[in-house]
Formats: structure tokens, sequence, C-alpha cells
């Protein structure tokens, strides 16, 4: 199937509305986009969206739990790092 050539003058307006709302936020906030450090990020950061969503609407439930408690367990090595140099 065809997109019209409305639909994809809508996909690009949002895209690119999408970028300058990001690049807004990141002015606002004070920080640079992550990408700019990493160019990397621009490939992991749709996966880890896509993981977000799924994980939202309960799909791959263990999966979830498995990242939870790596994430949990590195916040506490974090945590206990930052307190021994302290």
């Amino acid at each position: 199937m065809e997109l019209t050539i409305f639909c994809k003058s809508v996909l690009l307006v949002t895209f690119v509305r999408g970028w300058i709302v990001q690049f807004a936020g990141h002015c606002f906030e004070g920080r640079k986009p992550a990408l700019t450090d990493n160019l990397f990020q621009a490939f992991v950061a749709p996966v880890f969206l896509m993981a977000k969503l799924f994980f939202a609407i309960g799909l791959k439930p263990e999966l979830h739990d498995a990242v939870n408690r790596m994430v949990e367990a590195r916040m506490r090595d974090h945590n206990t790092n930052d307190t021994a140099m302290a």
C-alpha cells in the first residue's frame, strides 16, 4: 500500500516537530542530548522506547522483571561506591 502525499507530509511534519520539541526540552532543562556525547545513543534510544512500550502494555513480563532486578542491583552498587568515596 502506497502512502499518499498527505500522509507522507503529516509524517514528516510530525517527525520534525518531535525533534524540535526534544531539543527545546533539552535547552529548557539545561542538559545536552546524550546523542551529542555518543552517536550510538541514536540507535539505542528507539530500542529502549520500544521496550518501555512493550513493558507498559504487559508484553514480556519476565524480561521486565529481569531488567528491573539488574537496574536495582546497579543502583545499589553505584550508591555504595558513592558512599565509600565520600
